[in-house]
């Protein structure tokens, strides 16, 4: 698969992740992963080498989260060091991403402030400064909504990374994800609507981010949804 794919000239990530992967039996798990990785890289040849690793974590599913959201959030927050660190030691010819929801920016009563290294900030800034010296490092922001402008769209919720990311001269990446599975509520998902309602959306997004240096395009969270609407549309 590896192989074909590079011959393509596609990249491929590692994804892993899961919402207990920050409790403390099981904290190692995100550094196990890009480890092995780096280790499976290092024993196959150029082409069928995996260019990166994907964390996407998401302990907010758990019950109990924002019951204590301060240590569920340093938790979050050590986890990904731990991951860093693993990274920056064995791995860092991989390129490394974590998928964070937009509202870690603390913004609209979302969890708010959390002190760690030393500084109180929204848990999405403190991620962006664990990678903000690599080039090779990036944030998928789930920016999840089904357009693109407005209070409530997609740019609006994903400005303050780019913001703060510019503010402290961030080399890591920023991609804009936006979700097509079958979930709710419905304007958090292109799911039944159009392509060119996910177009429209993705050119206003583009407009918004392009000129940025840390703009690293967009992402969407299912491969066959996607795919569907594009086969849907072109058959009609």
């Amino acid at each position: 698969y590896l192989a074909n794919a590079s011959r393509l000239g596609l990249a491929v990530h590692a994804v892993g992740g899961g919402p207990t992967w920050t409790q403390a039996p099981l904290r190692y798990l995100g550094s196990k992963l890009v480890a092995v990785v780096a280790d499976y890289n290092a024993r196959v040849r150029p082409w069928e080498r995996l260019d990166g690793v994907q964390l996407d974590i998401e302990p907010y599913a758990l019950p109990g989260f924002f019951d204590d959201e301060r240590h569920s959030l340093l938790a979050y927050l050590e986890t990904l060091r731990g991951i860093v660190g693993t990274w920056r030691r064995a791995a860092h010819r991989l390129e490394l991403g974590f998928a964070v929801p937009f509202w870690f920016d603390g913004r609209g009563g979302s969890p708010g402030p959390v002190p760690f290294r030393g500084a109180t900030k929204p848990a999405i800034h403190h991620v962006i400064d664990l990678l903000r010296d690599h080039r090779r490092a990036y944030l998928v922001v789930m920016s999840y909504r089904n357009v693109a402008d407005g209070a409530d769209g997609s740019i609006a919720h994903a400005r303050d990374e780019f913001a703060y990311a510019r503010s402290v001269g961030a080399a890591c990446g920023l991609v804009v994800g936006q979700q097509f599975g079958d979930v709710q509520p419905p304007e958090v998902t292109f799911h039944g609507l159009d392509r060119g309602d996910f177009e429209r959306a993705a050119a206003r997004i583009v407009e918004a981010f392009g000129r940025s240096p840390r703009f690293r395009g967009l992402a969407v969270d299912d491969l066959d949804a996607f795919r569907a609407v594009w086969q849907r549309d072109a058959a009609a």
